[in-house]
């Protein structure tokens, strides 16, 4: 039986990229139930990040592709009374 090591090259192959830290591939395929039973790190910082990364360039594109909102603080539809 091959221990995970031992796909990694399998998997850099397939994807044509080689990791620079072999432990953050694994800590990104890691739960959180994993590493709480069998310790590590898990990939929840990771997703957290990716999250905000991907919020970023979805915002970046929406304002590329249509413009800044216009700040229209004397629209009367939206006012307060």
């Amino acid at each position: 039986m091959k221990h995970l090591n031992d796909y990694v090259e399998d998997v850099e192959r397939q994807i044509e990229y080689t990791f620079d830290n072999v432990d953050l591939l694994f800590q990104a395929f890691t739960r959180r139930s994993y590493s709480q039973e069998k310790g590590g790190e898990n990939n929840e910082i990771l997703e957290f990040i990716g999250d905000r990364v991907l919020d970023f360039y979805v915002t970046k594109i929406l304002i590329d592709r249509y413009g800044y909102i216009k700040d229209d603080s004397d629209v009367e539809e939206f006012a307060v009374e």
